[in-house]
């Protein structure tokens, strides 16, 4: 099936509106799927597109991941309340506001990994330091 089947059907939302914009960038990007056209299989052209349209329609939601985040860190924080682990429950009450409070503020997918990266530095920081540092060799008695 030729390329431009794809470019017109498959891009309308159920309601009949396009579900993408057409603008310069999309139509180099068909141009240039359509000129390496044997490079590709017709599952792989299909794939392809649904991604585009999927991305440029609804985004990456990074958002979303980070609410993820906030969900398991808030388990682990009401797991280690219960376990008497005040301290480490209190870190993990704070990491679940800070993904929480992230994940509403609609922040670039750049800015979102930037974030990520960032907190895994930190996180790597503290616990190197916690653990050659701090924590007594043997005091748990094994």
């Amino acid at each position: 099936m030729p390329l431009h089947f794809f470019k017109y059907t498959a891009a309308k939302s159920p309601n009949g509106r396009m579900a993408r914009p057409h603008n310069e960038s999309s139509e180099k990007f068909y141009f240039i799927l359509f000129k390496y056209k044997e490079l590709f299989t017709f599952s792989e052209y299909f794939i392809i597109i649904v991604m585009k349209l999927t991305v440029q329609r609804e985004g990456y939601q990074l958002e979303r991941m980070y609410r993820v985040l906030g969900f398991w860190t808030g388990i682990f924080a009401v797991m280690l309340y219960l376990g008497d682990m005040y301290t480490t429950s209190l870190i993990f009450f704070g990491q679940t506001g800070f993904f929480l409070l992230l994940s509403y503020l609609k922040l670039t997918e750049r800015m979102y990994i930037y974030i990520f990266g960032a907190y895994l530095t930190v996180f790597f920081i503290g616990f190197s330091y916690w653990t050659n540092f701090m924590m007594i060799p043997g005091a748990a008695g094994h």
